[in-house]
């Protein structure tokens, strides 16, 4: 991703991901929740950071000794993040975190707060259901919303 690709509009940032696996560019929007982290915020910080004098135009650059560097954050390591991630805040086996599991994790909570398959396939960029299904984790949300279904039947 570039620095170009992320377009701050004050109350949300649209980000675009021009190049994909499948070739088809895909964008999504980040806004500041109710909870304690203002995810803007905490982009914008992390933009204020970035030295004048890089040369390239790549998003993500390393950080190291409390300052960024002019070091673009490679593939390799970035993919290792969620595996980072589970590992600071204990998670077990966190070597099975992977960039799949942003995912299926977006997945598993859009479709837990009530959107249906639909919604959650476009927000994929999933063309089939059995796709879909495969990202969503077996929440206990899902669980206990088939039982009522199936108690008020």
């Amino acid at each position: 991703m570039q620095v170009d690709d992320v377009d701050d509009r004050g109350s949300v940032i649209v980000v675009e991901i021009p190049d994909t696996k499948t070739h088809k560019p895909r964008t999504f929007s980040i806004i500041n929740g109710s909870n304690t982290v203002h995810t803007i915020d905490v982009f914008r910080k992390y933009r204020m950071l970035r030295l004048e004098n890089i040369s390239h135009k790549r998003l993500f650059i390393s950080y190291r000794n409390k300052k960024c560097t002019v070091q673009p954050v490679g593939v390799n390591t970035f993919s290792k993040f969620p595996q980072k991630i589970a590992q600071f805040i204990g998670l077990q086996n966190p070597e099975e975190y992977t960039g799949h599991s942003f995912r299926r994790s977006s997945a598993t909570l859009l479709l837990d707060s009530g959107a249906d398959i639909t919604v959650v396939k476009t927000h994929g960029g999933w063309r089939s259901n059995s796709v879909v299904e495969g990202y969503i984790e077996d929440s206990l949300n899902n669980k206990i919303e088939i039982s009522r279904k199936i108690i008020i039947q």
